[in-house]
């Protein structure tokens, strides 16, 4: 649990529990949403998944944590699978699909495959 708090940038979460991660608290008042949406991340290293499926998951961290979270999941061999409207995800996916919204089903690839 401690590694995969640091690696999600949490390891003051742990300080501020005095180092007992299973300590009670109202964790909810006392973490940001960002945090709170890191703590669901390392949540997921945790479980270790073949993919996540990721809505809106980053959507409070500010961009270089997003980065950050983004290469944390990759590089522990999880495939991520994001849905949001932050342009900053775009960068972090090899492979973009584009839903139109125009109530038809459009859909395009934006970069890594054709137009669709």
């Amino acid at each position: 649990m401690h590694d995969a708090l640091h690696r999600v940038g949490l390891h003051h979460v742990v300080e501020r529990a005095g180092h007992d991660v299973d300590a009670h608290a109202p964790w909810l008042q006392h973490l940001s949403p960002g945090e709170i949406q890191r703590l669901a991340i390392a949540r997921v290293l945790l479980q270790h998944p073949l993919l996540v499926v990721l809505d809106e998951a980053t959507a409070a961290m500010a961009q270089d944590m997003e980065r950050s979270v983004h290469s944390v999941l990759v590089s522990a061999g999880i495939s991520v699978v994001s849905f949001g409207q932050r342009e900053s995800l775009m960068g972090l996916h090899r492979r973009v699909v584009v839903l139109d919204g125009d109530g038809e089903g459009g859909w395009r690839w934006l970069k890594g495959g054709e137009e669709g």
